[in-house]
């Protein structure tokens, strides 16, 4: 899995855990920043196009559909 992809992933965990941007940036070395910018890239995309397949969206940003995949159901459950 690329650097990007693993960073999202490990974000995605933080997240899940209740830690906020500054947490997660200090957490895994970043400027919290970069983490607003990795999410705010993924989530427009697939807010943008909430019908794209997450192999497609993958596509689009340059990473697989897993990752997609997972940022569409952290996403989803959100904003539930």
């Amino acid at each position: 899995m690329p650097l990007l992809e693993d960073r999202l992933v490990r974000i995605l965990e933080l997240r899940k855990l209740g830690m906020n941007e500054e947490q997660i940036a200090s957490a895994l070395e970043l400027s919290p920043d970069i983490v607003k910018d990795y999410e705010i890239r993924i989530s427009e995309e697939i807010r943008k196009y909430p019908h794209n397949s997450p192999a497609l969206l993958g596509t689009n940003l340059g990473l697989s559909h897993l990752v997609v995949e997972l940022y569409k159901e952290y996403l989803s459950k959100s904003i539930a």
